[in-house]
């Protein structure tokens, strides 16, 4: 069965959300254990009594960001599948051709590395 472009980018952008939940779960649980370890021996996290939040707590708050972006993504998606796009496509490609690998790290992307992804780099 060939899948066109768009199903393909459905399936792997669903993937790509159901990791960076994964991730935000495995954030949760650092954060509780780092704070049940700072209590235990009576310390506090330095970078939270500056800043006002942990470092673990702005990237709780960024994969959160980035899961709702995923979020509207996909409604937007699936809002602009038609019926007959679903049944065939005049642009498909075959299930077994994938779609390029893209990493997910939480984080801000600025100029210089948003002209080497484009460069391929």
């Amino acid at each position: 069965m060939r899948m066109s472009r768009r199903q393909q980018v459905l399936i792997e952008t669903h993937a790509t959300r159901q990791q960076a939940e994964d991730f935000l779960r495995t954030l949760e649980e650092t954060r509780r254990l780092v704070e049940a370890q700072l209590a235990g021996e009576k310390r506090q996290d330095v970078v939270k009594v500056v800043t006002g939040r942990s470092s673990i707590d702005a990237a709780i708050a960024t994969t959160k960001r980035m899961i709702e972006s995923l979020d509207r993504a996909l409604a937007e998606a699936r809002n602009g599948l038609r019926d007959e796009e679903l049944e065939s496509e005049e642009t498909t490609t075959s299930a077994d051709e994938p779609l390029p690998t893209v990493e997910v790290v939480a984080g801000r992307i600025g100029p210089a590395q948003t002209a080497r992804l484009a460069a391929g780099r």
